[in-house]
């Protein structure tokens, strides 16, 4: 029996996007077209892909992903999902649109999948990466943390502090949620 061998495209070949291809690349079953016109990687005339993993800067994504989705394309956006609460909401209306939290399958939180926090607070500690220009570290990475409380079992009252560097004269944020966690 021969496998069929899903038709794949992936749009921008930046940091995540090389990525995804690398992950990709030595699957049998799938081809992968990968799409960059700053990198000189341009579309065929014509592309009918089974799936689409959309990469780029922010901006772009509803603009590329819509049109996929709408022609029924099961398409995996990269996170943030859209640079707008309209852009987002409409591309969430597919039930074939699936975004990239990476971090939730991160085998890092397997010990503690099951333990219902009373407190849970977030540092990063990399060195900052010039990769998102195009959106605000609330988007880029807290966004992370945040779908990470948001999965934890049961409710939880938590402060969250912030470093906030630009403000000179208040140099950390602290602010108290009552978030609904899933149970």
């Amino acid at each position: 029996m021969t496998q069929a061998v899903l038709q794949g495209v992936l749009y921008g070949h930046g940091h995540m996007g090389r990525l995804h291809a690398i992950k990709l690349k030595d699957r049998t079953d799938v081809a992968l077209k990968v799409i960059d016109p700053e990198l000189g990687m341009h579309a065929p005339e014509s592309i009918n892909p089974d799936f689409a993993i959309i990469a780029t800067p922010t901006q772009s994504h509803a603009q590329i992903a819509s049109p996929l989705l709408s022609a029924g394309v099961p398409c995996l956006v990269e996170k943030p999902l859209a640079s707008s609460m309209t852009d987002a909401s409409s591309l969430a209306f597919h039930n074939h649109l699936y975004v990239g939290h990476i971090e939730r399958f991160n085998p890092v939180f397997l010990p503690v999948s099951d333990c219902k926090p009373e407190f849970i607070e977030a540092e990063r500690l990399a060195p900052f990466s010039d990769g998102s220009l195009d959106i605000d570290v609330i988007a880029d990475l807290m966004i992370h943390d945040l779908d990470v409380v948001l999965v934890q079992p049961g409710p939880i009252r938590t402060p969250i502090w912030d470093k906030a560097p630009d403000i000179e004269e208040n140099p950390f944020l602290n602010t108290e949620y009552e978030i609904p966690l899933r149970k």
